[in-house]
This record gives structure tokens, C-alpha cells and sequence, in this order.
């Protein structure tokens, strides 16, 4: 008689769809149900802790996987690739917002040296980081790799980033140049994961996230945010993405490009100094 299976073995021997299936129902049917009991301001944070803790169970409870197999370096270096990362993401949307503005497509009213910061301003920063985590591990960490072992590098890179495109199907105003956008951004964040870590995209996809809409005042994914400073499209096109934000411009889709060179030339360095 052969030996018998573990439940672990038998979980396993699941099609790696089924496996990301499970998870992500482990992990929506609760946030549901905490988005109808708890007020806004706290079901916010239990969707990112959800997104967070599930995935990371699955993976080094359910499965047995370390967690350095998901992306997680535990060398001090990693630190740095997170800081990297968060000054990365700030660069990288500031960046287009200089183009928006130059170009004419948003006005920029008031003075750069007089920010309107309030508190919720800083405790943004906290949910962005959140944010960051949440996305990365879920999409970069557990759906990249889980596809990536048994379906190579290609086919784990475009499933995991047409995933993370589909999570953002129920944003208001999106439009089709946005969810190509946002195909091209998880391209670039499995790039960051898989040749450097995960550290890096976590903490370049929690500044995007914030710079872009509590700071520079600009519609973060269909989603209006009281910025620090105060910006107005100037008009609704191709180039700025319109009310959906940036992400459903060709600004973006430059500034994406622009950065797979970037995170080459790190991996380069990297490279050279090992």
C-alpha cells in the first residue's frame, strides 16, 4: 500500500488556480462581512489586514513554504531595497505629476511651501503602507510564486498581473488604457520581485498610492482624495486619464517603461557588487 496522504500533500496536489481561488475567498467573504459590521474608517484597515495575514498563512502554515520563497530576503540589505523602494514610488509619480503639470493637463493652485496637512494626511500613511503590503503579498507574493513553481517565470508574470488588474475592476471611472496600466505596473512590481525582492515593489506601491492622491491631490484609481496640495484636470483625455487619475493616462505608461529600465540598471548594480 502506498503511503497515505497528509491533508498538506492533498491540498497541494491542487491546480495551482484552485489554490489562489481558495485563498482569495478565505480573504474576501470576512472583508465583506467586516465592510458591513464595522464603520468605513476601520474596514478599511481589516481588508488590508486580511490581504496581509491570509496569504502568509496559506503560504508558511497550509503549505509549509518559507517565507523567503515568497520574496521575503531576510538580509540586511533588504531594508535598504525598502527604502529604495518607498523613495522609488515617490520619484516615480512625482515625476508624473511634473509631466501633467507641464503639459497643461492639471493646474496647480496655491504654494508648494504650504501644504494643507492634517491628520488624517499622516495617518494615510499608515494605511498606504498597508496598502503596499497587502497588494504585493497577495498578488506578488503569493500568486507570482505559487505560479511561478509550477508554470515558469512568463506565464507566472502575466497571470499574477491580469489578477492584479482584476482587482480593480470595481473602481469608479476606470476606462480601458487604465486597466492596461495597471497590467504594465504589475509587470514591473513581478520584475522588482522576482530579480531583486518583494521589499522593493511593497514599498514602491505604497508611496505611488499616497503621493499620488494624499499629496499631489490627484484621483488615485477613480478614488478622490483631499490631497496636501490642491490640483484640477484641466480637461478629461488620453494623457492625464481623466477621472479615473493618472493610471488611465499615457503619462503613466511612460514613467512605467521608463522605470523597468530603472530597476534593470539596479539589478545591475546589484549584480556588480556581489
Amino acid at each position: 500500500m502506498g503511503e497515505k496522504l497528509t491533508l498538506r500533500d492533498k491540498y497541494l496536489k491542487l491546480k495551482t488556480g484552485v489554490r489562489i481561488l481558495i485563498c482569495f475567498e478565505i480573504i474576501i467573504i470576512p472583508t465583506i462581512i467586516f465592510s458591513i459590521i464595522l464603520p468605513p474608517s476601520l474596514s478599511k484597515y481589516t481588508q488590508e489586514i486580511m490581504f496581509i495575514a491570509v496569504p502568509i498563512f496559506m503560504w508558511k502554515v497550509v503549505e509549509g513554504k518559507s517565507l523567503n520563497k515568497m520574496g521575503f530576503t531576510h538580509e540586511r540589505k533588504s531594508v535598504g531595497d525598502f527604502i529604495i523602494g518607498l523613495l522609488f514610488g515617490v520619484a516615480s509619480i512625482s515625476a508624473v505629476f511634473v509631466i501633467l503639470l507641464a503639459s497643461g493637463n492639471i493646474s496647480f493652485a496655491g504654494s508648494i511651501f504650504k501644504p494643507h496637512i492634517t491628520i488624517g494626511t499622516l495617518l494615510d500613511i499608515v494605511l498606504f503602507i498597508m496598502v503596499g503590503f497587502a497588494e504585493e503579498i497577495f498578488c506578488r507574493g503569493y500568486c507570482l510564486r505559487s505560479i511561478y513553481e509550477k508554470n515558469g517565470s512568463l506565464m507566472a508574470v502575466i497571470i499574477s498581473s491580469v489578477i492584479f488588474s482584476a482587482l480593480h475592476f470595481g473602481n469608479p471611472n476606470v476606462t480601458p488604457l487604465f486597466f492596461v496600466n495597471v497590467v504594465l505596473i504589475g509587470i514591473l512590481f513581478s520584475y522588482m520581485a522576482l530579480e531583486i525582492n518583494i521589499w522593493l515593489p511593497i514599498g514602491f506601491h505604497a508611496m505611488w498610492d499616497y503621493f499620488e492622491g494624499n499629496v499631489w491631490g490627484l484621483p488615485n484609481s477613480g478614488n478622490l482624495v483631499r490631497g496636501i496640495y490642491d490640483t484640477k484636470l484641466t480637461g478629461i483625455n488620453i494623457i492625464n486619464g481623466g477621472l479615473v487619475g493618472p493610471e488611465g493616462g499615457l503619462a503613466v505608461t511612460l514613467i512605467i517603461l521608463i522605470g523597468f529600465l530603472i530597476v534593470y540598471l539596479i539589478k545591475d548594480n546589484k549584480e556588480l557588487k556581489s
